[in-house]
């Protein structure tokens, strides 16, 4: 009777001493099998162990192996064929042995440990609502199989899920524990603590000199401080919508012809000084913006407050007292500073028209309705040339009589100081007419 022996093969290379190991294969086909020479064999079989719920055909699929190929014992393959396991990440243990030698046939026995499985889950530390909600998010299911990906999926979405609703600093913490009644299956905890919501309390435009803060803070349609006179507005800080209200800022400097501004850095940091208003300084600045048109801006008429030591050593632990308490307060806000550099402020001066024939370029020009020194504005230009929804524009001028490829291009040809010339290259193509 054949002494059964298993030949292990490791996923990383074996160093072997000078004095070689041998193994012997009991019975009278005996053969001494010395590993520090690679020899050549071919697969006579191939079985699978401890796969419970995975079918054994796809198990050896999966390691590359099959019966009749030739393999070098030791050699790279049986490596390759357990990484290519472990990618799968379905198990927790992978090991192939050599169950029998015959000649030049070898036997092989795959024998993994398959993962937990889950039993079910639940959600500790938020409200039924919230739990409702994540479940649909999370996607996890009875019997699915707990692999590394499982978990780190599932802890994204979660925390995902309560940045979106404000809670920036949520803590999720996933706790597996053997469900008692079944084998190799687990229950579930995933431990949510929200903590406090964490709020927008200032948003600082730094550098504006042509438009006020108050107006470029107003184009921010998500990003919003919080203020207690507005219900409607929780504070709540989302990066993705935060960097399309950043785009709403170059888009108003745009507008005022300002095409070269650029936000050159911002910050968002947890640290809120308080302020102290003056009214006087907005007195003041509320009569520079209606007689002049100087914009207001925040920095001016808002100072910190300063801390004043007191010799009273009651009311000065008192004051240290509030101190702490409101720094822990301010740690729940953001404060937002926006770099900005306005740049040049542009104007239109010569439009030439080139490839007209239908109508003048004086038609044109009256159409299009842009003179000179009036501000560049390139979302304004496009309304004159393209689809305007008054329907005054150069487009539906020659479309309306029939031009359906009419199209034309504005080309600056000069920017001198300040100024810009432009040139209209139209193209009218055919009238298109109606076959009846």
């Amino acid at each position: 009777m054949h002494t059964k022996i298993k030949l292990f093969f490791l996923l990383t290379f074996v160093s072997f001493a000078a004095n070689a190991q041998v193994l012997s294969i009991g019975g009278d086909t005996s053969e001494v099998m010395d590993f520090t020479i690679s020899k050549e064999y071919e697969i006579g079989g191939i079985d699978v162990k401890g796969a419970e719920h995975f079918d054994k055909n796809v198990i050896v699929l999966l390691t590359g192996l099959g019966i009749g190929d030739k393999v070098q014992v030791p050699g790279d393959k049986f490596s390759t064929a357990i990484e290519n396991l472990w990618k799968q990440g379905l198990f927790d243990d992978i090991k192939i042995t050599a169950t029998k030698v015959q000649g030049k046939f070898i036997f092989l026995e795959i024998t993994v440990l398959e993962r937990p499985r889950l039993s079910k889950f639940a959600l500790k530390g938020i409200t039924k609502s919230e739990a409702d909600d994540l479940r649909e998010k999370i996607k996890l299911v009875k019997g699915k199989v707990i692999t590394d990906n499982v978990l780190a999926s599932t802890k994204e979405t979660v925390t995902n899920f309560f940045i979106l609703k404000g809670y920036s600093d949520v803590a999720v913490d996933i706790a597996l524990k053997n469900d008692e009644k079944l084998d190799n299956v687990v229950v579930m905890f995933i431990n949510i603590d929200k903590k406090k919501k964490v709020r927008i309390k200032e948003i600082n435009i730094i550098g504006n000199k042509s438009v006020g803060t108050f107006k470029l803070r107003k184009k921010f349609k998500e990003t919003k401080r919080r203020r207690w006179w507005n219900p409607f507005n929780d504070g709540k800080f989302d990066e993705d919508n935060y960097e399309k209200d950043k785009e709403t800022i170059i888009a108003k400097y745009n507008q005022k012809g300002f095409r070269d501004a650029e936000i050159t850095k911002d910050s968002i940091y947890r640290q809120w000084t308080p302020k102290r208003f003056r009214p006087h300084r907005h007195f003041m600045a509320s009569w520079a913006f209606i007689l002049k048109g100087k914009p207001m801006i925040a920095q001016d008429y808002y100072t910190p407050k300063k801390t004043k030591t007191s010799k009273l050593l009651f009311w000065e632990s008192v004051k240290r007292f509030k101190t702490v308490r409101d720094t822990n307060y301010y740690k729940r806000f953001i404060t937002i500073d926006i770099h900005v550099n306005e740049g040049k402020k542009y104007y239109f001066r010569n439009i030439t028209w080139v490839g007209n024939s239908k109508y003048s370029s004086k038609d044109l020009s009256n159409v299009l309705g842009i003179k000179p020194g009036e501000i560049f504005d390139q979302e304004t230009l496009d309304a004159k040339l393209y689809m305007n929804p008054t329907g005054n524009d150069i487009s539906s001028l020659y479309m309306d009589e029939g031009y359906l490829f009419f199209n034309v291009s504005p080309v600056e040809t000069m920017v001198n100081g300040d100024s810009i010339d432009i040139e209209m290259r139209i193209y009218e193509g055919k009238q298109a007419t109606l076959i009846k």
